[in-house]
């Protein structure tokens, strides 16, 4: 009865299977490393089908040792060999209708087995309601694109199997929805074994009248919110274009008024400098405005009669050195005061006592002949400049000053100046000569005792 059943020889590797009938006829056979439970019902089937009418009604159970296993049609026959021949028991289901899944809203994909030939259709059964996508603004209608996962199956593409060759094939099933007018589903399935499975599904899906009309205020209500953020970019765009022109234009107003008060405050330092001079740039402005002074009273006095000009001229040219005259002594003045300040300065540097640091943070302060000569010698400088002096004061004065730069006698240094201090002393106690007729004399003697505190071997 079972000779002619048989599977074709041309697999390099084999599963040997003991089937068990429902009248408890066993067969042995041979399948290949890629069948699965479904190429086992096939194999049965011409053997069951007046008994049958569906391969759907072939139930298939393993035995292993004392479990069983219940099977699906797309079970791998790899995954349950363990190098022994694989126990399987068929029996025969009576029941109409297996095929046939209930159409139910948002149902998962379940596999469908074709009826006649026993394929897995490995696709969705239904789909759920209210479905958008892409919709094509030229024509109008919706898309939508979907991924379906198919069934996990690990295969080693060893030397052996990879003889086996997959094929691609490409339906077209073209069904009908209450949801929608009209739908074409293209699907690609992969064909192996006689096994399809789904890999990608594209629906293009005509809208009913409800669902246009609720993507017609969705379409509003997208709109009114457009334009509402629209208008608050641009109010926000607005006030920072704002903001910022008033920051510029503060900005500009800052800038002008300090630019003002620069130059406003360089016009009143330069009229400062120009009444009271102390730099020579301040004494060269001075001669350079006297000069344009007389420049433009010469050019007024064209007009005038020859002889009359010349006699201008003349006062003019007197006022002018006359001018000039004022400016040197109060430039003489400054640079005698510039120098006196300098040597003050030196003296208070030198007089100064030498700070020495410790080891733990304390500071001492040194007292040093020399330091102790200049503080002397400062301050008998001081007393020389003053005016103020009675006579008895002054030749006390002249007799200090006198012992302290005899010490110096032999350096030959100080004997201009000990002469000068002797004629003044003689001049005031002796010849009683007013202190208006001593100020040559004792400018004399300042200068003098100017030059000697700038030389080391006096003042080290």
């Amino acid at each position: 009865m079972y000779s002619d059943l048989s599977i074709p020889t041309n697999q390099y590797a084999s599963i040997p299977v003991q089937v068990t009938l429902p009248n408890n006829d066993i067969l042995s056979t041979n399948f290949a490393l890629s069948d699965t439970i479904l190429e086992v019902k096939r194999f049965i089937l011409p053997a069951l089908q007046p008994k049958i009418e569906n391969i759907q009604q072939i139930k298939c159970v393993m035995h292993e040792e004392d479990k069983v296993f219940e099977t699906e049609d797309y079970t791998v026959l790899k995954h349950k060999w363990n190098n022994c021949p694989i126990q399987i028991s068929v029996s025969i289901e009576h029941h109409e209708d297996i095929e046939k899944i209930p159409n139910e809203s948002n149902a998962s994909a379940q596999p469908l087995i074709h009826p006649k030939y026993g394929n897995i259709l490995d696709t969705n059964a239904t789909m759920p309601k209210y479905i958008t996508g892409y919709k094509n603004k030229n024509t109008g209608k919706l898309y939508r694109n979907t991924n379906v996962q198919t069934t996990f199956e690990n295969i080693d593409f060893d030397s052996q199997y990879f003889e086996n060759k997959m094929s691609m094939a490409i339906q077209t099933i073209q069904t009908n929805d209450t949801t929608t007018q009209s739908m074409v589903e293209f699907s690609t399935q992969t064909e192996s074994m006689d096994v399809l499975r789904l890999l990608n599904v594209m629906r293009e899906i005509s809208i009913t009248d409800k669902t246009k009309d609720r993507i017609k205020d969705l379409d509003k209500y997208a709109r009114i919110i457009q334009k509402s953020v629209r208008l608050w970019i641009t109010r926000k765009k607005f006030k920072h274009m704002l903001e910022y022109y008033y920051y510029t234009k503060q900005l500009m107003y800052d800038e002008e008024k300090n630019l003002k008060d620069i130059i406003k405050s360089e016009k009143l330092q330069n009229k400062l400098n120009l009444q009271y001079p102390t730099k020579t740039n301040d004494f060269e402005a001075l001669y350079s405005i006297v000069h344009e002074h007389y420049i433009k009273i010469k050019s007024s006095s064209k007009t005038i009669s020859p002889k009359c000009a010349i006699n201008e001229n003349k006062e003019h040219l007197k006022n002018k050195l006359e001018c000039y005259k004022e400016i040197n002594k109060h430039r003489n003045q400054v640079k005698e005061i510039a120098r006196d300040k300098k040597i003050i300065q030196q003296l208070n540097k030198i007089s100064k006592p030498i700070i020495m640091t410790k080891s733990n943070g304390e500071t001492i302060s040194i007292e040093t002949p020399e330091t102790d000569h200049a503080k002397q010698l400062m301050i008998l400088y001081k007393d020389l400049k003053r005016n103020d002096l009675n006579k008895d004061e002054r030749t006390k004065l002249l007799l200090n000053l006198r012992e302290t730069l005899e010490f110096f006698k032999e350096i030959d240094l100080t004997k201009p100046v000990i002469d000068l201090l002797n004629r003044e002393l003689t001049m005031i106690n002796i010849i009683q000569v007013k202190d208006d007729q001593l100020t040559i004399l004792r400018k004399r003697i300042e200068i003098s005792m100017q030059s000697i505190l700038k030389k080391p071997e006096i003042n080290p």
